[in-house]
Formats: C-alpha cells, sequence, structure tokens
C-alpha cells in the first residue's frame, strides 16, 4: 500500500538474491515484462518483481478522483512512491530498478527522490522532460502520428480497357511455362500474335499465329485462328471470365496427315486462360497472371498496344 493505493506485484526468484524492480509505461500492466523473460533473469541470481502501476491492471483505479490545475490526479513522483512501497512490502532495502518508456521516467525520480533505495538505476526508451532533451527527429514524429496505413486499393480495371497484342515472345514465354507443366514431353513453337481485346465487360480472345508441336517424338505444323468471346467482371484485381462463344480453328499437319484439333483447342480455352487471373497495372501497360495446367502455375503475359 501506498496510502490509499494498493498495488499489484508478482516476485520471481529467491528473496535472497539481490532484488532487480521493473517498472512499466503507460498503460501497461506488469505482464508486459513475460513470465519467461522475469525468470531468465532469477536464473541469473537475481529476484525479479514486476507491479502493475496506478490506474492499471489490478492496481487501484483513480478515475474519479480530484485533479489539480494541470488535470492530473497524481504525478510521476507519486508514482515513484508506488515502487518504494513494493519494496517496503517484500522486505527490500535496496533494488536494481529498470523502467521502460514513462517507466523510465518513473526510475529516474526514484534516483531523485529515493536514492538510498537503489543499486542500480537503468532508464530504457525514456527521457527527462527538458524539451531540448530526447525529442524526436521531424521525420520520426511524423511516421510516429501519421494515419495508420491501410491495405492499398485493389487496381482498377480501367487499366485493362483496350485492344492488346500478346506478342511473340510473350506467347513463346507463356508456353514454355504451359509445357512445364503439363507433366509429359512437350513442345510448342509459336509464329505470331494472339489479340486481345478488353472492354469495361467483355473480352475478344482472337488466335492468328502458327505453330510447331512436338510430343512423343512426334513433330507437326499448324495454324490456329478463330476466336473466344465472353464476359468479364475484375473485382479485388482478380479477371473472371463468363464463356459466350467458342470458335477456335486449330489444324495441325503431323507426317502428312492433317488433324482437326479445334474441338480440344476450343475446349482447353473455353474460358480463355484469363480466366481467375490476378493482374497488375502498375506498369506502362497491364500484366495478366495467365493460368497454365498446373492450377498452382501462373505465367506473367504482359500486354502490348495493337
Amino acid at each position: 500500500m501506498n496510502g490509499d493505493c494498493s498495488i499489484y506485484y508478482e516476485c520471481f526468484g529467491s528473496p535472497d538474491h539481490p532484488t532487480l524492480l521493473l517498472v512499466n509505461g503507460l498503460g501497461s500492466q506488469c505482464i508486459n515484462y513475460d513470465e519467461a523473460w522475469c525468470e531468465l533473469f532469477a536464473a541469473e541470481g537475481f529476484q525479479v518483481i514486476r507491479f502493475d502501476n496506478r490506474d492499471v491492471g489490478l492496481t487501484t483505479h483513480y478515475g474519479d478522483a480530484p485533479v489539480d490545475d494541470s488535470g492530473a490526479a497524481y504525478t510521476l513522483r507519486d508514482m515513484a512512491d508506488d515502487a518504494v512501497a513494493v519494496l517496503d512490502a517484500v522486505g527490500v532495502e535496496r533494488a536494481h530498478v529498470m523502467g521502460l518508456s514513462m517507466g523510465g521516467m518513473i526510475v529516474q525520480q526514484l534516483a531523485i527522490h529515493h536514492r538510498d533505495r537503489l543499486l542500480t538505476m537503468t532508464s530504457v526508451m525514456s527521457r527527462t522532460g527538458e524539451r531540448e532533451y530526447g525529442q524526436s527527429t521531424p521525420e520520426a514524429y511524423a511516421l510516429l502520428t501519421a494515419p495508420p496505413v491501410t491495405d492499398p486499393p485493389a487496381p482498377s480495371a480501367d487499366c485493362l480497357i483496350g485492344s492488346w497484342v500478346i506478342t511473340q515472345d510473350e506467347m513463346n514465354a507463356f508456353y514454355d511455362t504451359l509445357e512445364a507443366t503439363v507433366g509429359a514431353p512437350l513442345d510448342i513453337t509459336v509464329s505470331g500474335q494472339t489479340l486481345l481485346d478488353l472492354t469495361a465487360d467483355t473480352y475478344e480472345y482472337t488466335a492468328n499465329f502458327d505453330l510447331v508441336v512436338s510430343a512423343l517424338g512426334t513433330s507437326g505444323e499448324g495454324q490456329s485462328s478463330g476466336t473466344v468471346s465472353g464476359t468479364y467482371t475484375a473485382d479485388d484485381g482478380v479477371i473472371v471470365t463468363t464463356l459466350g462463344s467458342s470458335n477456335l480453328s486449330v489444324i495441325v499437319t503431323v507426317g502428312g496427315q492433317t488433324l482437326d484439333e479445334s474441338a480440344f483447342a476450343n475446349g482447353l480455352l473455353g474460358s480463355v486462360p484469363i480466366n481467375d487471373a490476378p493482374y497488375d497495372c502498375s506498369g506502362p501497360t497491364p500484366v495478366i497472371m495467365f493460368e497454365t495446367a498446373d492450377p498452382g502455375v501462373r505465367h506473367p503475359v504482359t500486354l502490348t498496344p495493337a
């Protein structure tokens, strides 16, 4: 007790050892000094005491107490006297004291008004209160007082609107990634390009390229043309498509035999590789993460203005 203030405290270690008194900062309970951390000091040969400052945790609160002209119900010196009352209650004549933040100011008051009760004093992350000392730099103060950081807004879908080209280089890079996810020997080389037209809510994917396909030791050449179109949304930075029509034509010649792979291509691209695709508009042109044969693998495709 210190007058009408009943102070909650806890002790760790042997009372026969030198005492380390830990003083908290503003609004912080004694459990801010973690029990395992206190036990580490006890293992080094200290009796460790942690306590709740007044108006915090299990120590007396002063919500309705009268205040002085400055609006304060008590002072830092009163709080230093609380610390001395804890030492008295435990029967400790002199102690090492350490305080964090406002606790650093309290232990400074102990050093000024109760120096005979201290072995050492350590003030951490604190200051004396003198205006010419311990002030933050303007840069640090600006960071501390700035509004809290919020998640950046999802990119606007407006950046997607336009007529775009998926170049030959971009297509071949995409197919390289696609081949690695198929799980079978496959090589596709493209000559030509693909068009991707996007309005605010519709898409049209137009193929116009030649290709060479090698699989399981067999090679063939072919052409791809036609379109896949439909509607899309682009909420939270992800494109979601709804198929309207798909009329791709893919004709491949293998060993002198002509094969119509249009049905396979229309099934493969029925939702277009842009479905469920994240996109990024931070660069000069949009980048869309095309899907591959592996749902966990996507390939970034940079669009070029048509």
